[in-house]
C-alpha cells in the first residue's frame, strides 16, 4: 500500500483530515500494521504562475546586468534570508527558490523588481505585460536600454557592491 498525504486541521490535539471519511477508511486498512505519522505545519510553497513570472524576468534582468541567472537569484537569497555557518563554510539559508513559500517568495521578488529599477531596468507585472501585448508590443517582461556580456557573480556582490548596476568590465576596472 503506497504512502499517501493527508490535509487537514488539528483541533484540541486531534487532527481531523479534509476528507475524514477516505482518511478513516484508510486507517481502517491499515488496521494492525505498523505505521508511521507525519504531522507538521502545512506549507504553502511558490505558485507556478509566480515561478513562470520570476524567471520570464530574470533571464533579461541577468543579461542586463552581466551575471548568470542562477547567481543573481542565488544573491537574493542570500541577500533576504542570510547565510548560516555550516562545518565552518558560510552557505545561505534558503538556497533555492523552491525552498521558499508564497509568501517569500513574493518578497524576493519585489526585491529583485526593487534592484532592477535601481539599476534602470523595467519590470511589467503581468497584467501590464498583458496589456502591452494585446496592443501589438513585442518583448519580455524587462527590458533594458543596453546589452552587458555575461560574468559570474560572487554570491554578495551585487548586494554588498556600490555600484550593483555597473558593467562587469566597469566593476573589474574598480
Amino acid at each position: 500500500m503506497s504512502a499517501r498525504v493527508w490535509i487537514g486541521v488539528m483541533q484540541d490535539g486531534h487532527f481531523h483530515a479534509d476528507d475524514g471519511r477516505e482518511y478513516t477508511a484508510h486507517c481502517a486498512d491499515l488496521d494492525g500494521y505498523e505505521v508511521e505519522q507525519v504531522i507538521r505545519k502545512r506549507r504553502s510553497s511558490r505558485t507556478l504562475r509566480q515561478n513562470r513570472w520570476f524567471h520570464a524576468f530574470m533571464r533579461p534582468l541577468a543579461e542586463h546586468l552581466g551575471y548568470e541567472v542562477e547567481d543573481l537569484k542565488l544573491a537574493g537569497l542570500i541577500a533576504l534570508f542570510g547565510t548560516d555557518v555550516v562545518m565552518g563554510y558560510t552557505v545561505p539559508t534558503k538556497p533555492h527558490t523552491s525552498d521558499l513559500n508564497t509568501e517569500e517568495f513574493s518578497d524576493l521578488c519585489e526585491w529583485f523588481v526593487q534592484k532592477a529599477a535601481e539599476c534602470g531596468f523595467v519590470v511589467l507585472y503581468p497584467e501590464e505585460f498583458k496589456r502591452q501585448h494585446r496592443r501589438g508590443a513585442k518583448g519580455s517582461l524587462g527590458e533594458s536600454a543596453h546589452h552587458t556580456s555575461r560574468r559570474s557573480l560572487v554570491p554578495g556582490e551585487l548586494v554588498d557592491s556600490e555600484d550593483a548596476c555597473a558593467s562587469p568590465a566597469a566593476s573589474r576596472r574598480a
